[in-house]
């Protein structure tokens, strides 16, 4: 039997696609060559790793193995979740590869999800920073009419926590500290934001210009006034089975989220319950983050009274049926979708559509390790 080599204790360096990275691997003189090990914004990330053979662990001191025996080397970063590469002893240090049960992209990629979020912290942009193209329309919105934002928390068993916040520009935007409570949930909120307002830019349709007023911000969605023409416009593509959406069923958490957005405009709870909804709803294409854009027509009991078009937007982590379903499950226990999944997919989705190495995305946020989480 030929053995691993059990003279090296400590750190070793290896060159990872052309960048020196650090694994802190003791006791084994090897280091996965040919992989970038990346996040999704295209970023080195440093990691460290140990094997496994069958349910041995290689920490610190490795068996021996057989020619052809394939091992597995665990990858993990702070803040990532766990991968794997594989390799056939004893060929490791010139040939890793992807195991089965994991993804790698064509680039040879390994690409690390960043897990347990409540250890990332959002760093926005302050918004006089914003001054330029990319948030022209974002800021022109909340400084136009939208004085009676409200932020909604979902709790874990399902309902809703409301906190008015009032203006969300200048200042506001920029100063959390008269919400002392609830930083963080403003924060994911904030993100969500906008996560929504770039993803929905990227849409050949300029639905953010559609939207008159913004009611309400969530970590996963945005509830507001649409404009008569905007709705039309999805009625229409609902009537013309455009390809680029799909028409969507709008059930009943839908439905609530319209009347959430309403009841910030009608105190009165039972004009809503006395007036009608007409609903329709569409989806993006796409395998990863898809808008959801439903839209509510309420028309009032009394013809004295004022008709609205409420949009809710929400986006999801994934577009097909399958795997949507398996994140409906999870945010029974998860609060919903969480906006530092959706930074990651939408920097990820990025760098593919311009075939480069690096995310120039600009979100209003990037995301730094919480050393105090």
């Amino acid at each position: 039997m030929t053995s691993l080599s059990s003279a090296v204790v400590g750190a070793v360096v290896g060159v990872v696609g052309g960048v020196v990275v650090g694994f802190n691997v003791q006791n084994l003189n090897m280091h996965p060559s040919g992989f970038n090990v990346q996040n999704a914004e295209g970023k080195t990330v440093e990691v460290t790793a140990n094997w496994q053979f069958d349910n041995t662990f290689g920490d610190p001191v490795p068996p021996s193995f057989e020619p052809g025996t394939e091992i597995r080397f665990f990858l993990h970063a702070d803040g990532y979740k766990k991968i794997s590469i594989c390799c056939v002893y004893p060929s490791c240090v010139e040939s890793f590869y992807r195991c089965k049960d994991e993804y790698y992209n064509e680039d040879r990629e390994v690409l690390l999800q960043r897990h347990k979020f409540q250890r990332w912290r959002a760093d926005f942009e302050k918004w006089g920073e914003l001054d330029d193209d990319d948030f022209r329309s974002f800021k022109a919105l909340l400084l136009k009419n939208s004085s009676r934002i409200h932020l909604r928390v979902k709790n874990k068993n399902q309902d809703y926590r409301i906190y008015r916040i009032g203006n969300f520009s200048k200042n506001d935007y920029d100063n959390f500290k008269k919400f002392k409570n609830i930083e963080r949930e403003l924060a994911e909120g904030k993100a969500g934001l906008l996560n929504i307002y770039a993803r929905m830019k990227k849409e050949d349709t300029p639905w953010w210009n559609d939207i008159e007023e913004l009611l309400v911000i969530q970590r996963d969605r945005i509830i507001g006034i649409i404009s008569h023409h905007g709705a039309e416009k999805i009625v229409k593509i609902i009537e013309d089975d455009d390809q680029d959406y799909r028409r969507v069923d709008v059930g009943i958490g839908h439905q609530k989220n319209i009347k959430s957005g309403l009841k910030v405009i009608l105190q009165d709870e039972s004009e809503i319950k006395n007036g009608d909804f007409v609903y329709h709803s569409i989806k993006t294409d796409g395998e990863k983050g898809v808008l959801q854009l439903t839209i509510g027509h309420f028309i009032p009991a009394s013809e004295d009274d004022k008709d609205y078009w409420i949009l809710d937007v929400d986006i999801d982590e994934n577009g097909n049926c399958i795997e949507h379903f398996k994140d409906f499950i999870k945010h029974q226990f998860t609060r919903g979708t969480h906006p530092f999944h959706i930074y990651d997919i939408l920097h990820y989705q990025e760098r593919k559509r311009l075939k480069q190495g690096t995310s120039l995305l600009r979100l209003g946020y990037s995301l730094s390790l919480n050393l105090d989480g």
